[in-house]
C-alpha cells in the first residue's frame, strides 16, 4: 500500500493545524465520544488523513484534507482545510 499508513490510536487524532491555530473536531454518538474510542487511521504523503471509528452503533469517519483552489494572481490564501464526517448507523 505505497503511501498509506495504517494503525489504532488512543489519542483524538481529529485535529489539524490553521494559521490561527489548532482546529480540533469532536463528535459524540448515542452519549459516546469519540475521543474515547480508538480509531484506525489512514495517512497519504499528501498530508490528508482519515480517521474510522467503529462503534457498537455504527460508524463514523472523518476525512481531513487540505484544498487548492484555483485563485487570480493578485489574490493569496494561507490555507485551506477541509473537515468531512460521514456516519453510518447500524439500526
Amino acid at each position: 500500500m505505497g503511501g498509506i499508513r495504517l494503525g489504532p490510536i488512543n489519542l483524538n487524532p481529529a485535529t489539524t493545524e490553521s494559521p490561527l491555530g489548532h482546529i480540533h473536531f469532536q463528535a459524540e454518538i448515542c452519549g459516546q465520544r469519540l475521543d474515547d474510542a480508538l480509531a484506525e487511521t489512514y495517512s497519504l504523503k499528501s498530508g490528508t488523513r482519515l480517521f474510522v471509528w467503529s462503534l457498537a452503533t455504527g460508524t463514523v469517519e472523518l476525512l481531513l484534507c487540505d484544498i487548492h483552489q484555483g485563485l487570480p494572481t493578485q489574490m493569496e490564501v494561507l490555507a485551506c482545510h477541509a473537515a468531512i464526517w460521514r456516519l453510518r448507523a447500524l439500526d
